[in-house]
């Protein structure tokens, strides 16, 4: 999301506009017995999914592979072994005209009669093929036309033989003429070497694109979606990883680097560094702790660590500034949101669509706008890019809502800063953006706990209540709601501002905590009531 416009710090009410790009990934593990995972699906999911149109031929035929972080640093660390081996061997090429031949490796001897004689006959008509080059250039563009005369010069297909002979004749081609370029014949020839003449801008143009495909291979079949991983990640830690084979654009990183990273052999190494990004872009989800861990177990490791507080630290660490809608609504939202669902879909119905109504204007805009067939909002409910918009607009939403109970942005989220998501500009560790917004809290289901990310060794009862205050009461009617319960507790005083949460253990238990609002707190429909927020940052003013 990208603001279009710019405005006073000092204007709550000005509101940036944002652009929105939706995307569907199909992921699907590899095929590789290295790296496979099985894929278990229950009849009920299966069924769920098809009510929702999901795509399984796109999915199983087309899914982007995965993998965890420890395999895509081994396959990252055997790609740049094999291109710097690559490099080491052009540059001793250059020097002295000839491959240096691998000392632990035993040439191969010919001993049988039938095996010298067939590498005799296709040396001898490799030599035949050389030769040509040095015909008439018209009796040289016949003989050549049958050639398999590419782009990158012409080849000459070895006749097919044994893995063992074909070793004995990639030695002695390798040893009589090293400008000459082998490799395996194809799908079509399995079993022969093909036999490439170059010039030096062939020789280039071929180079490239042996890279670029190499590293299309590991990017796209081998690492996969592991790649936008990573970079979600450093994009939340603020971070910008340069020189990284996973994160590159293309297959020339390697070589554009060359000059400012080279060892002291002149072998070019790309190491991989990180700079500070602009500005940490937040991961925001709603009701995310299963998505998290789901994430964790699919590109860190297969197994999640043995102790709460190790896996707390381990979403915290990947991604350091997290953001819950459902912990926006529940706990740092107005009354009328708090006490109301905050299932996503109702939310985003109240919150963005009629305020969008109410307010005739459109925050958030389609770069790419759903398709024809796309079928109505409700019909792309659970679809995951829509949840995914569904999500982002509603933080807005709910963002603004909160700061409409204030005048002012506080200092420490610098400026100048227009709209609703002012507040990301705020240091890590700003106090007052975590009280407004919940920051790097996530929603616990069926629990009188939230989950506290920060915090590495305990977490806060949910909504704000507190042991000294919050009472369990069982044996109530299952039909009995949420707002039955507030609406009998409020008619208890009138003279009072009292907040009731409300925290359902099982359909006849609950716990109820009172929280008493001051007077002074400001009451804008979004206004949380945070009083040491008012003491905070002198200049954190609520709205008249």
């Amino acid at each position: 999301e990208a603001p279009s416009e710019e405005g006073s710090s000092s204007d709550v009410k000005s509101e940036a506009e944002y652009l929105v790009r939706r995307y569907n990934f199909y992921l699907f593990p590899p095929s590789s017995n290295d790296v496979t995972r099985e894929v278990t699906m229950n009849p009920s999911s299966v069924a769920f999914l098809n009510e929702h149109n999901m795509n399984f031929d796109m999915w199983t035929k087309q899914g982007i592979p995965f993998v965890t972080t420890n395999v895509a640093q081994e396959l990252m660390k055997k790609y740049q072994a094999k291109l710097e081996k690559q490099q080491q061997q052009q540059q001793q090429l250059g020097k002295s005209g000839k491959a240096s031949p691998d000392p632990r490796r035993r040439k191969v001897e010919l001993n049988r009669a039938e095996d010298i004689n067939f590498h005799a006959r296709t040396m001898a008509s490799l030599r035949e093929w050389i030769d040509a080059a040095t015909v008439p250039p018209a009796a040289a563009a016949a003989e050549t036309h049958n050639d398999d005369d590419t782009s990158e010069g012409s080849s000459f297909l070895l006749p097919p033989c044994n893995s063992f002979l074909r070793r004995a004749l990639y030695e002695t081609i390798e040893a009589e003429y090293p400008s000459l370029i082998l490799e395996r014949g194809g799908p079509s020839a399995p079993n022969q070497i093909r036999v490439l003449r170059l010039s030096p801008e062939q020789k280039r143009r071929r180079e490239d694109r042996v890279r670029r495909e190499n590293w299309e291979d590991l990017v796209v079949n081998q690492i996969g979606f592991w790649r936008v991983f990573r970079a979600l990640s450093n994009a939340c830690r603020g971070i910008t990883e340069v020189n990284s084979i996973a994160l590159a654009d293309n297959a020339n990183f390697a070589a554009e680097s060359d000059s400012t990273n080279s060892s002291s052999d002149g072998i070019a190494s790309s190491e991989p560094y990180t700079i500070p990004a602009k500005r940490a872009v937040p991961i925001v989800v709603h009701n995310g702790l299963m998505d998290l861990l789901f994430v964790m177990t699919h590109f860190h490791s297969h197994t999640l660590p043995s102790t709460y507080e190790e896996a707390k630290a381990l979403v915290h660490d990947y991604f350091p500034q997290l953001y819950d809608t459902k912990i926006l609504s529940s706990e740092c939202s107005g009354a009328s949101i708090r006490n109301d669902s905050t299932v996503l879909s109702g939310l985003y119905e109240k919150v963005v669509i009629q305020d969008e109504e109410n307010n005739m204007s459109k925050v958030l805009h389609f770069v790419d706008q759903p398709s024809e067939n796309s079928g109505s909002a409700a019909d792309q409910i659970h679809e995951a890019a829509y949840d995914a918009y569904m999500t982002g607009a509603v933080y807005v939403s709910l963002c603004k809502r909160i700061l409409n109970g204030y005048s002012k942005f506080p200092e420490s989220w610098g400026g100048p800063q227009v709209g609703s998501l002012a507040h990301l500009s705020a240091p890590n560790d700003d106090k007052i953006t975590r009280a407004l917004f919940g920051r790097n809290k996530i929603y616990l289901m069926l629990t009188l706990y939230t989950i506290d990310l920060e915090s590495p060794l305990s977490d806060p009862l949910s909504r704000g209540m507190s042991p000294s205050n919050t009472f369990r009461v069982e044996g109530i009617d299952p039909s009995v709601t949420t707002r039955d319960i507030v609406r009998c507790l409020s008619n208890l005083d009138n003279e009072t501002r009292v907040n009731f949460e409300i925290v359902w253990v099982n359909d006849c238990t609950f716990m109820v905590a009172a929280q008493h609002v001051p007077d002074n707190v400001g009451g804008g429909r979004g206004a949380v009531q945070q009083p040491l927020l008012l003491n905070d940052n002198e200049n954190w003013e609520e709205a008249p």
